[in-house]
This record gives structure tokens, sequence and C-alpha cells, in this order.
């Protein structure tokens, strides 16, 4: 029979990367449920102060996104026309206003989704801003020019996916190769 002996030094490497681990593969999360669209500016989602500054964004991810928009003057407003968007920074820390068209072939109008997508960012060098404020808006291109929204969110959540931290992703290596058991014979 072989017998595994693992000690504190094997065990406590994999706990302690584990938390940080955790700590590091956050999200930011802002809820899209009731929020209005307006065409004349920004409708602010929400502001969040992350204790993430200077980390870079990896995606953005929408998940059970769900949008109606409003015929207010015989016109409908279109899918294509609302955007979301993020105050975010760039690798020299200016700051950066990321935007999307999450429906941007969809030229048709009413209810769309509950949709996912993620977008890919980490070749675009976004990162959380350095005093970790971070701000997300809609808003619709087309101004149909009444005062009424020209759509809302109806569900989902918008997360900011973060990079790990790359020494997180060490301590948790050294703490795995930690956990090789070593074979002992008894006689």
């Amino acid at each position: 029979m072989v017998r595994m002996e693992i000690s504190m030094r094997t065990v406590l490497p994999v706990i302690l990367a584990t938390a940080l681990s955790g700590a590091a593969l956050a999200s930011i999360d802002f809820s899209l449920s009731g929020v209005e669209v307006q065409a004349d500016g920004f409708t602010t989602i929400g502001t969040v102060a992350s204790g993430d500054a200077g980390i870079q964004v990896e995606s953005i991810q929408l998940t059970d996104a769900q949008l109606t928009t409003f015929n207010n003057t015989g016109i409908p407003n279109h899918f294509d026309e609302i955007l979301l968007a993020i105050e975010l920074a760039d690798a020299a820390g200016n700051s950066v206003l990321y935007y999307f068209f999450p429906f941007g072939d969809d030229f048709s109008s009413g209810t769309i989704g509950p949709a996912d997508m993620t977008i890919d960012v980490i070749g675009q060098d976004l990162y959380i801003p350095d005093d970790g404020i971070v701000t997300a808006s809609t808003a619709s291109i087309w101004d149909d020019g009444s005062p009424s929204p020209a759509a809302e969110w109806d569900q989902g959540q918008m997360l900011i996916n973060l990079v790990p931290a790359p020494g997180v992703a060490a301590i948790l290596g050294l703490g795995l190769l930690g956990t090789r058991g070593r074979r002992r014979s008894r006689t």
C-alpha cells in the first residue's frame, strides 16, 4: 500500500493561492434591470468604487440582457441604436470611454433577449482607472425628439472581467507543485 503524506508546507501554499485567486479573478458587476435609455445623453447605470485600480480588463460580459425599445413618435427606436459605455483608462492612465452596441446588427424594434455575450478586450489595453472608480452608462444614438425614454433594459447584468494578477498564478502553480505526494516504502 502507498501512503501519501501532506504537510502544512504543502497545504498552506494551496490555501493561500486559492484565497488570492478568488480575489484576483474578480469582476465588476452592473445590473441593467430597469435602466431607461435616453436619446438626449447618457443614463448612468451605476458607479463602482473598485479596489482593483490599475488592473487590466480582460472582457466585458452581458448575461441575460433583455432590451425593449419604444415607439414614441410614430418611428420606433431600434436595437442597433442602443449602446453601453464604460469609463476606463489606457495603459498611461488616461481616461477612455469604451462603448459598444450589443445588438448592432439588429435593425428591428420591440423586445430582444435575453441574450448572453462576451467581448474580449484584452488586446485593447483597457484598465481600471487609478482612482478605482468605474462608471457604466447607456444611451441611444438616435434622438426621436421625444422626452420619453428610447428604450429600457428589462433585465441583465454587465460584468467587467479583470485579468488575474500574475503573482496569483505563480503562487497557485507552486502550491499545486507542492501537492505532489512522496512515496515512502514501508519496510
